[in-house]
């Protein structure tokens, strides 16, 4: 294999490289963002649980009791 032949096959390599690094960045970032998605949606929801408990619980205030019997203790 001479010299030209060499480079030639390294430039196409190096080309090939280029393009899956190009290729798998650009999953990635879509990955990225469909994983965010979720993630914000999933916030989402967990917040509104959260606020609709708050409210529900905020419905039933406990009844106090106050003994009308006095017990002495000595």
């Amino acid at each position: 294999m001479n010299y030209h032949n060499h480079f030639g096959l390294f430039e196409r390599k190096k080309k090939f490289f280029n393009k899956l690094f190009f290729f798998l960045k650009k999953i990635s970032r879509r990955i990225n963002k469909v994983l965010e998605s979720i993630f914000d949606n999933a916030w989402t929801i967990i917040e509104q649980r959260e606020k609709q408990r708050t409210i529900e619980q905020s419905k039933f205030v406990s009844a106090q009791h106050t003994s009308s019997t006095i017990i002495n203790v000595k």
